[in-house]
């Protein structure tokens, strides 16, 4: 089984104007909510290839049963710590004259040290049943920020491979427990390493180095120009699978789910990494998020270009 964890779970407002202009009115044309998070998204994509899946996250009493019924309605096991407040709302505007999307994610409900500790020994108990534990996104307000780091430490002992996708100082300290893999953009390993990797030679050296320290897979996306991978020996470079973009949203999770799965399955990196890639490409076919479904993926794969670095 595969493991995804949501500590800072929201529901996307997703909203298409015809052209965004800032300080105007704006009228829209079509609008929806979906209860996510990056660990959410995650878990719907590995549903979605027909893995068995649990999704774990802090669930807020407000309004956290649209959480709970979209795990639900996909197959998806859920293991939740309850807490005060309400799930936090993230607003995107798609500009279908740009096809850009604008971001405005609120920060989230505070938690208890109370609840910390519940859902550190909620996450120690489902490793032990999990071949992968995943840990996306962002922290909500009262966790401290080297959390990632303690869960990985206090993981390493039950057999459980740990990916980690998280940026700045969360992703610094985790990598200082060696998770399995990780799956930082590019702009966060600029902000790792302080280095301006402008090259792909440059981000092959770095990606090579950090795998050196004790992480079995490096993975890191380059947007626009497909993604790498690396196990500190072999390096792999996929080349953008040319789609028409509907929205950016939520496609480094659903590459991060299909890698997972594809690992899970006994696939090599080589083929994991395709695996991933044709998820990431599936999500930007269309709007919001959890829309990767096996069928696209498998005919995606087919149309994945890689290379050896």
């Amino acid at each position: 089984m595969i493991t995804t964890v949501c500590l800072n779970p929201a529901i996307d407002h997703t909203i298409s104007v015809n052209k965004l202009i800032n300080g105007q009115l704006n009228r829209v044309t079509t609008s929806s909510f979906e209860a996510c998070g990056k660990g959410v998204n995650v878990a719907l994509t590995v549903a979605r290839l027909g893995e068995p899946v649990c999704c774990a996250a802090f669930l807020p009493e407000g309004n956290g049963v649209m959480l709970t019924e979209r795990l639900q309605r996909e197959g998806i096991r859920q293991a939740h710590v309850p807490t005060g407040g309400r799930i936090r709302i993230n607003t995107k505007v798609f500009d279908e004259s740009a096809a850009l999307t604008t971001e405005i994610n609120e920060g989230g409900a505070a938690v208890t040290d109370q609840e910390i500790d519940a859902m550190t020994d909620n996450l120690i108990a489902l490793a032990r049943d999990s071949d992968y534990l995943v840990l996306s996104g962002s922290l909500p307000p009262g966790c401290p920020s080297n959390y990632y780091e303690k869960i990985i430490r206090s993981c390493h002992d039950v057999g459980c491979r740990i990916a980690l996708d998280a940026d700045t100082d969360k992703l610094a300290m985790g990598i200082q427990a060696k998770p399995f893999l990780i799956k930082p953009n590019l702009t966060e390993l600029r902000q790792l390493t302080g280095e301006s990797l402008q090259t792909l030679s440059e981000i092959d050296e770095t990606a090579r180095r950090i795998a050196h320290k004790g992480i079995g897979i490096v993975v890191v996306s380059l947007g626009e120009n497909g993604a790498y991978i690396t196990d500190g020996l072999r390096a792999l470079k996929a080349d953008p699978i040319p789609v028409e973009i509907g929205s950016t949203v939520g496609a480094g999770d659903a590459m991060l789910g299909g890698l997972v799965t594809g690992f899970a399955r006994g696939l090599d990196m080589e083929h994991a990494f395709a695996l991933g890639v044709a998820c990431g490409t599936n999500a930007v076919l269309g709007r919001g998020t959890g829309l990767v479904t096996a069928q696209v993926c498998n005919e995606l794969v087919k149309r994945v270009n890689i290379h050896s670095v």
